[in-house]
């Protein structure tokens, strides 16, 4: 079975911030409807000197048949050997089968939903009749 492997640079081409606000707006009302089902992420200390952490968040979108885990880890001293501190991938999974379908770089996505959530957050909490300036 392949697997599709998208990088930052695949992603960006892919997507425009717009359509991240609106995928983020159905996820949050996904989210309080009750349509998915996101356990409590289970934390790993990988070394409790340096204060590495490995984070698991596994999630599925019931009427999506999105089945997916996020993987973050955090590594303060990254910084000092100029690499990213918190690199982090995403994995979707065929719900059908079990098998990986896609391997994502979540460290863009993660950055891009952070901003898109804002957005997303502005719009529906917005007065009346305000109109988003992106």
């Amino acid at each position: 079975m392949e697997i599709l492997i998208l990088r930052e640079e695949d992603i960006l081409e892919a997507v425009d911030i717009k359509d991240i606000i609106e995928a983020d707006k159905e996820a949050l009302k996904n989210y309080s409807n009750g349509g998915s089902d996101i356990p409590l992420r289970t934390v790993i200390d990988v070394d409790k000197d340096s204060s590495s952490t490995a984070i698991f968040m596994p999630g599925f979108i019931k009427d999506k048949n999105a089945l997916g885990m996020k993987i973050i880890d955090i590594y303060p001293e990254n910084i000092d050997k100029g690499l990213v501190s918190a690199p982090s991938t995403m994995i979707l999974i065929d719900k059908e089968n079990g098998f990986v379908k896609a391997i994502l770089d979540g460290t863009i996505l993660t950055r891009l939903r952070t901003g898109a959530v804002s957005g997303a957050a502005t719009e529906v909490l917005a007065n009346e009749g305000a109109k988003p300036s992106y």
